[in-house]
């Protein structure tokens, strides 16, 4: 009987240890973010305190998403016509070293000016958006799917501390719940 309870009492212990600390967690989460207001990753709007994506209405309206317009089947870009195959110009003349790709958003403007701020700087509010998107942008195309891994594109410079493709695939991981493995291109 003595074991038992002291194994029960661990166990009370452990559970509320780790509700307190989720508590604790979102008080202070609650607390920045009265301090510190998140703000658009793309014009620097002040959002409201406890916004889950760091965009603002305007932002969301200016910038273009590919699942809104006919793209490439091959590498994701949007296209504005096409023959009796979806490709762009660059996939129907030249062969890729992939099957398909998709992307999130077109790359310019706003979203150019976030991306390069991100790849510089891995702030969260950046890659918490991007990571929604992408899982959004999955789930779309690829729902009735099962993959075993994600992989990102290895670093062009290995000397840099700092791989955005490496936080994006392991929050990207989590949300759609498939492995991520970092190095399989070594």
């Amino acid at each position: 009987m003595g074991c038992f309870r002291l194994e029960y009492k661990d166990c009370i212990r452990e559970v509320f240890g780790i509700k307190i600390k989720s508590i604790v967690s979102k008080v202070i989460d609650f607390i920045l973010n009265i301090i510190y207001p998140p703000k658009c990753i793309f014009c620097g709007k002040v959002l409201e305190p406890n916004c889950n994506l760091y965009i603002c209405g305007a932002c969301s309206n200016d910038i273009k998403f590919c699942s809104e317009s006919i793209c490439c089947e091959k590498c994701g870009k949007p296209i504005v016509s096409y023959g009796a195959k979806k490709l762009c110009y660059h996939c129907l003349n030249n062969s890729c070293s992939f099957t398909k790709a998709i992307s999130v958003f077109t790359y310019e403007d706003l979203v150019k000016k976030a991306l390069l701020k991100f790849k510089s700087t891995g702030l969260k509010g950046h890659s918490d958006l991007f990571v929604s998107c992408m899982s959004a942008r999955f789930y779309e195309e690829y729902s009735d799917i099962n993959f075993d891994l994600i992989c990102g594109a290895p670093p062009h410079d290995k000397k840099k501390d700092f791989d955005q493709v490496d936080i994006l695939c392991k929050k990207l991981s989590l949300i759609i719940d498939i492995p991520y493995k970092r190095k399989v291109f070594i």
